[in-house]
């Protein structure tokens, strides 16, 4: 299941009306919006969640633009939601996440007695989690080699255990 960030945009849209009406005080505008944004942190942005199924549709080129792998975009700087694929515990604690794109991602943890202060468990393969998605796939090109290299792998942030939803 693939998650994206949805991005108030129309918050924004509202202050730059604000900023283009000629009436008001410059300088009263600019501390109207000093006091009303606030510094929006990633663990702060809701997640969407796609529920899409591929047999709704009669052809691909009808169900692509509602896929999932089209609603990640770019892949860049993206929160998403991702099921734990495989765990290591030494000698760098870090985590394999199937969030369903090409590659799962590899996001570095805490060690376990952390997890347990955190979280109130350690970490499972199964956990539902969300994470920052900063490279869908790992690759570069060598000088001297025809094809670029691919490390099969995907690389983000981890931000923590989603609560269970009914």
């Amino acid at each position: 299941m693939l998650s994206r960030v949805a991005f108030p945009r129309c918050r924004f849209l509202s202050y730059s009306c604000r900023l283009s009406n000629k009436q008001t005080n410059p300088e009263s505008v600019n501390t109207e919006l000093a006091s009303t944004q606030n510094p929006l942190k990633i663990r702060d942005v809701p997640m969407e969640y796609t529920n899409v199924q591929p047999e709704d549709f009669k052809t691909f080129e009808e169900y692509f633009p509602h896929s999932p792998f089209n609603l990640l975009g770019s892949g860049k700087d993206v929160k998403l939601a991702a099921k734990i694929s495989a765990i290591r515990d030494e000698p760098d604690p870090a985590v394999w996440l199937d969030y369903g794109g090409k590659f799962d991602a590899f996001c570095s943890i805490a060690r376990q007695e952390v997890q347990q202060a955190r979280y109130g468990k350690k970490l499972q393969v199964g956990d539902r989690v969300s994470f920052v998605l900063h490279e869908t796939e790992s690759a570069a090109h060598f000088l001297g080699v025809d094809h670029p290299v691919s490390m099969r792998l995907g690389y983000g942030t981890f931000l923590g255990i989603l609560k269970k939803t009914s």
